[in-house]
């Protein structure tokens, strides 16, 4: 009878929506097909350099940032990803763009005229605000989708980033499960103890929370230790192949004239 009750409220509690969220991110590599995408450190240049590429576009003319959703189409493309699980991530980390955007109105009164019509340049700011955010998320959710976290750090080291800040990005990723397996736990022994509870028990919850996430990371640690797995060796360096350098050379290629299209006002 309790299970029965307790089912429907853990259904909809946002911490197991968010634990759920991050085990399919974390299957979704296995279902793309990444045989046919490129390195993982050429992924990471372009996705950085798309993302760079984007911030310098003039923000009250949304329009030219149009040609650059070709890139998150043909990357969903080539990794046979589902689109719709894109979109459906996409609208769980929009709010707060949407609530950014539609203030802009309000503090960019300044009237333009853009395409025949005359209105606020705060509307125009606001939707190049959404469309950002649109490309930049879906390029960062798409290399999540295609390829693991640790591929990506092991990228990264390639990339020449300090393998002390790759290991902690490891760790910190690995051990948000945990974090989130704990929370869990400590939210519903309090729904089945109590409907309500004051104010100044909640900092206790925390405390305690913290508490048990470090004691589970020690005997987590402990028994990595005790099979050796601690001891990480540095990532082999691979050579970029051929279609490696075509993928750099040509999403390259296509960012630069984008912007210097909308540079001309083509």
């Amino acid at each position: 009878m309790v299970e029965a009750w307790a089912k429907p409220r853990a259904m909809r509690d946002p911490l197991l929506t968010l634990q759920r969220s991050l085990r399919a991110l974390e299957r979704a590599p296995a279902r793309a097909a990444t045989a046919a995408l490129p390195d993982a450190r050429a992924q990471i240049i372009i996705t950085f350099a798309f993302a760079l590429t984007i911030a310098t576009f003039d923000p009250k003319a949304p329009q030219a940032l149009t040609p650059l959703f070709l890139f998150p189409l043909l990357s969903l493309r080539a990794a046979r990803a589902s689109g719709w699980a894109l979109l459906g991530r996409l609208a769980l980390l929009s709010p707060l763009a949407l609530l950014y955007a539609a203030a802009n109105p309000l503090y960019d009164a300044a009237l333009i005229r853009w395409g025949g019509v005359t209105l606020r340049a705060g509307w125009l700011t606001g939707l190049s605000i959404l469309l950002r955010f649109a490309l930049t998320v879906s390029a960062a959710l798409l290399l999540l989708t295609t390829r693991r976290f640790d591929e990506i750090c092991a990228a990264l080291d390639g990339l020449g980033l300090p393998r002390a800040l790759t290991i902690q990005l490891r760790l910190l990723y690995r051990y948000l499960d945990l974090l989130l397996d704990e929370a869990l736990r400590l939210t519903r022994a309090r729904r089945l103890k109590a409907a309500r509870l004051p104010l100044r028990l909640h900092a206790r919850m925390l405390g305690g929370l913290l508490d048990r996430a470090l004691s589970r990371g020690a005997r987590v640690e402990q028994a990595m230790r005790l099979r050796g797995a601690l001891a990480l060796s540095p990532p082999r360096a691979t050579r970029l192949r051929a279609r490696d350098l075509r993928y750099l050379i040509g999403w390259g290629a296509f960012l630069l004239s984008a912007r210097l299209c909308a540079s001309s006002g083509l």
